[in-house]
């Protein structure tokens, strides 16, 4: 049996929880929150946050696999069914966006938000997201929506092993073009451009993972295996204390996407099902909010409750907020624009 909804409702909901540990407490000096349990002189949910790394790879794992999914089901109308879901996706962002202007005039002591007209037009069209780093990912996960009935092309065309090598080779190149060249281009449309290519280029790996786990129904094999409970069981915290031992992000997608396998090919409580359903539904709007609460309109707001326990609830509890929000204007919008592209395709 491939991957659900539910399936990829829970994997995006330990991305989200992965992500917002990453950002909450991987930091080792100058701690802004108050650690109760250490190893050596690491505090423990530093780990924790670590173990977040994986939170990139899995979304792209889960957006190549459902890509691959849709192309099959979608048929011929593919394409412009894509174009239609990039459109939903900016309009939820392009919400956050205005909101988070809203508040930035008033709330953003450092007037970094809305800062300019040409930083909020920059930040619109998706040149420079300079009110939150992380949203690097909406233009390179458009580029990759966009490019992937290319990419679904070619790997149908190469063997599995070649198209593997291939993209694992271009990940590599991405990772030393950043190291090497990032930051030092002085032209600014070059190294816009530079930026740009080699974030899609390091993306694309676990992208194509996913893609090609659904082309070679990967999950139902995987789910078939003798023994795939115990096999997870005693595989899973070696990938863990590896991922914590080697402490490099190069590594996250092979870690990110070996954990999200297995995790995907053993049964669950349906309670921990539920959870992480309520967390991947809600993912996109934590992705696109939580760091507000802590580095940018509201600095260090949710390291005031002090204990890691505390702070990740009280970051939970106001990224569901905003994402009811958040909710409240896209549901409508979404529909008026579904209806308003439905009506002029039919007219066509």
């Amino acid at each position: 049996m491939e991957l659900t909804k539910k399936d990829h409702q829970m994997a995006k909901g330990i991305a989200i929880i992965g992500m917002v540990m990453l950002h909450l407490f991987c930091i080792k000096v100058d701690l802004p929150y108050t650690p109760l349990l250490w190893i050596g002189d690491t505090p423990l949910v530093y780990y924790l946050g670590l173990l977040g790394e994986i939170c990139v790879p899995i979304y792209l794992f889960c957006s190549g696999y459902a890509q691959a999914l849709l192309r099959y089901s979608d048929g011929a109308a593919y394409v412009k069914k894509s174009w239609i879901r990039i459109l939903n996706f900016l309009l939820n962002y392009w919400i956050v966006l205005i909101l988070a202007v809203i508040l930035g005039a008033f709330f953003d002591s450092e007037k970094r938000i809305p800062g300019s007209i040409l930083s909020f037009l920059e930040n619109f069209f998706l040149y420079r997201f300079s009110y939150n780093g992380i949203w690097w990912f909406v233009s390179t996960y458009i580029q990759l929506v966009a490019l992937s009935p290319l990419i679904l092309k070619l790997i149908r065309r190469c063997p599995p092993v070649l198209t593997v090598l291939v993209s694992g080779a271009l990940y590599l190149a991405s990772i030393f073009y950043i190291r090497l060249f990032d930051g030092h281009i002085e032209n600014e449309i070059l190294a816009w451009i530079g930026k740009q290519v080699s974030l899609l280029v390091k993306s694309q790996f676990s992208f194509v993972i996913g893609c090609l786990c659904y082309e070679y129904k990967v999950m139902t094999k995987l789910r078939s295996l003798k023994h795939i409970n115990l096999i997870a069981l005693l595989l899973s915290p070696v990938l863990i204390i590896l991922m914590c031992i080697l402490e490099n992000a190069v590594f996250a997608p092979i870690f990110g996407l070996s954990l999200i396998l297995l995790f995907q090919s053993v049964k669950k409580p349906k309670f921990l099902c539920a959870v992480l359903c309520f967390f991947g539904a809600a993912s996109t709007n934590i992705w696109l909010t939580h760091t507000f609460f802590f580095a940018r309109i509201f600095p260090n707001l949710v390291y005031r409750a002090k204990y890691p326990l505390f702070i990740v609830l009280a970051m939970f509890a106001l990224c569901f907020l905003a994402s009811i929000v958040v909710n409240c204007l896209y549901r409508p919008l979404s529909k008026l624009l579904l209806d308003r592209l439905s009506k002029k395709t039919a007219s066509h």
